[in-house]
């Protein structure tokens, strides 16, 4: 899924790289495991 940089309203940053996220459910499910999601970047 593509995020526009200017609608970007939940993020996370993660070993010196900044994910954004389409809402706050899944910004929470990464931060509870980002190894899980960085195999799929």
């Amino acid at each position: 899924m593509n995020v526009e940089p200017a609608d970007v309203r939940h993020i996370a940053d993660h070993e010196d790289r900044t994910y954004a996220f389409c809402c706050a459910g899944r910004r929470t499910r990464f931060a509870q495991n980002p190894a899980r999601y960085q195999s799929l970047a």
